[in-house]
């Protein structure tokens, strides 16, 4: 029942990350005025520094950050280790290219 539930967590973040990519970081007027309302996948928009990487249905580094999180907790058996976590958000920031691309909120940079 644990692993069901976690695993949930991490789909609807997953779910909930990619609806909302296309409109990062933009204040509400803006979304509301380039998308009216968002009701389905879409892809990032040219138009956003922070999305124009993603395809229809990714999900962004707020979700990636989350699972580095949870492969580190995997591979520590439930331990936290910061060496560990930070090694598995390097990779992957390494492997998206990240520092080149404006992805990376200001914690993980």
């Amino acid at each position: 029942m644990k692993a069901e539930r976690i695993l949930g967590a991490l789909y609807g973040q997953a779910l909930g990350d990619a609806m909302g990519m296309p409109s990062e970081l933009w204040p509400r007027r803006r979304v509301k005025a380039h998308f009216g309302w968002i009701d389905r996948f879409l892809p990032g928009p040219a138009e956003n520094n922070a999305a124009c990487y993603f395809n229809q249905a990714e999900f962004t580094d707020d979700t990636s950050m989350a699972l580095c999180l949870a492969d580190a907790i995997i591979e520590c058996d439930g331990q936290i280790d910061a060496d560990v976590i930070g090694r598995h958000i390097l990779q992957w920031a390494t492997d998206f290219d990240a520092f080149n691309k404006n992805v990376l909120g200001p914690t993980s940079k």
